[in-house]
């Protein structure tokens, strides 16, 4: 099925919202990879970056499921309709691992960093996989070519 240009912008869209939460998850993967002993000023920094993400991830799945991308995939292909409800509850559990991440490193003593640490790299990866999957179903209701710019 080639693409249609007025159905797919919303699909064009949701590919660029992804770009930017990569760029997000970015700071985030500095913090993983840059190994123990973090100062007062990094666990801050860690969490405006947390904070930046969970509102930019919580507007994104919101326009995914509200504004009709999700809708529209399922009227291309009904029978990825088990795979739109699975990316609809994962939505929820990062918002929500998210705050629980962010409630830990404001905890007046951070002592449980490398745990943090642990579990923000299984969100990153577990993050990774559910884009994989929403730019499958993309690719596959549209016909668009995902590695390309916008």
């Amino acid at each position: 099925m080639a693409s249609n240009e007025p159905d797919a912008k919303q699909a064009r869209k949701a590919l660029q919202q992804h770009r930017v939460i990569q760029r997000l998850l970015q700071a985030v993967v500095r913090f993983i990879t840059a190994g123990p002993g973090h100062s007062a000023e990094t666990i801050q920094t860690l969490d405006r970056d947390l904070k930046n993400l969970q509102a930019y991830m919580g507007s994104h799945f919101e326009q995914e499921e509200a504004g009709g991308l999700f809708e529209d995939i399922l009227e291309r292909l009904p029978m990825v309709d088990a795979a739109v409800q699975d990316l609809r509850q994962e939505h929820k559990e990062f918002i929500e691992d998210l705050k629980g991440l962010i409630q830990r490193l404001e905890s007046p003593e951070v002592k449980e960093i490398e745990a943090i640490r642990s579990d923000l790299n299984i969100f990153v990866s577990t993050f990774y996989e559910h884009e994989a999957t929403e730019n499958g179903l993309l690719q596959q209701a549209y016909n668009l070519d995902i590695g390309s710019p916008d």
